[in-house]
């Protein structure tokens, strides 16, 4: 199921640098990164990351784009 907030996740920068990573790449890059690193992957470590990554983010599709992925696990847990 196609919404507006998955199709926006089509671009933007993965943290592997992958500049076409959809919402579901750079979420799945983030949940390796915080088990490679030895933390819990909970959705308050998820946010925290996602949270980090807009404020550090150098440009405005970058943070556009870590916003999207953040949308999208917000509204998969509101359902």
């Amino acid at each position: 199921m196609a919404n507006s907030s998955i199709e926006k996740c089509n671009s933007g920068e993965a943290p592997g640098g992958n500049v076409e990573a959809s919402c579901e790449q750079t979420l799945g890059a983030i949940v390796m990164e915080l088990m490679q690193a030895g933390q819990a992957v909970t959705l308050a470590h998820i946010t925290l990351r996602i949270a980090v990554y807009i404020e550090e983010a150098s440009d405005l599709q970058q943070k556009a784009h870590y916003a999207d992925v953040l949308r999208l696990i917000m509204s998969k847990r509101a359902r």
